[in-house]
């Protein structure tokens, strides 16, 4: 296995009410069998057609991913209490921070049930693997994300129902949404005396309700084939409370 990327940070300390922190992976991990997770822990060569020539399956790993990024942030009110109590028990003390995190999709890797179990069909020429616009497809259901008229069945043997070559389909020719995730979190802090102080506070997880699709099924002769049939949790909130002292 080969990996290779770059990193790339830029962050503020928390000072002057606000600090955050932004990461950048730029990335590429090549192995013939999926990678070290997947054929060393699982002993799994599941990306192998031909036992004879692992190179020819040589591609991204499973656990690929092109492009990540990550950025948390933190901003509170400055003090307001030379606008008196009042506004500052109202304005003051509040915290506002946030957590985005965003990647490309990853590798798929399209099968032809058959005799041999990591058999893969052929791609058909001048035909896009995604549906161009596939979002345009969703419904309460789910969306029509791989083109079934891009992948060509290889033939099998009569006797063993294996096919009887290596589909040009390769892992990683076609790859599932992308997504991305914005967690957010609101603090009123109260100062109660003696070194005590309250925090009450509201999380919303996935604040913005973004649908982030599920990969979707890749067995070429499954009746699903290419459709999307879930996806990621929808916003969640929640409430709490911290006493410190």
């Amino acid at each position: 296995m080969v990996y290779n990327g770059m990193q790339i940070s830029l962050n503020k300390r928390f000072s002057s009410t606000y600090s955050f922190d932004v990461n950048y992976t730029f990335g590429k991990g090549v192995a013939t069998q999926g990678g070290d997770l997947a054929s060393y822990i699982t002993a799994d060569i599941g990306n192998t057609q031909d036992f004879w020539d692992a190179e020819f399956d040589r591609g991204p790993t499973e656990d690929d991913v092109r492009h990540r990024l990550t950025a948390t942030t933190i901003y509170e009110l400055p003090l307001l209490e030379s606008r008196g109590a009042l506004v500052e028990g109202v304005l003051g003390g509040w915290q506002i921070s946030g957590i985005l995190t965003a990647r490309t999709g990853q590798v798929l890797s399209i099968t032809q049930p058959s005799g041999i179990p990591s058999s893969r069909p052929d791609m058909t020429s001048g035909v896009d693997l995604v549906i161009p616009n596939w979002e345009d497809t969703c419904d309460s259901t789910g969306c029509n994300y791989l083109n079934p008229a891009a992948f060509a069945l290889v033939p099998v043997s009569s006797a063993t129902n294996a096919t009887l070559r290596p589909g040009t389909y390769m892992v990683g020719d076609a790859r599932g949404p992308a997504l991305w995730n914005l967690h957010a979190t609101m603090a009123k802090n109260f100062a109660l005396g003696s070194g005590r102080r309250l925090q009450v506070r509201i999380d919303a997880f996935n604040a913005l309700n973004k649908k982030n699709w599920n990969d979707p099924s890749t067995a070429v002769n499954a009746s699903d084939f290419g459709r999307i049939r879930g996806a990621g949790g929808s916003r969640a909130i929640q409430v709490g409370a911290r006493l410190t002292f």
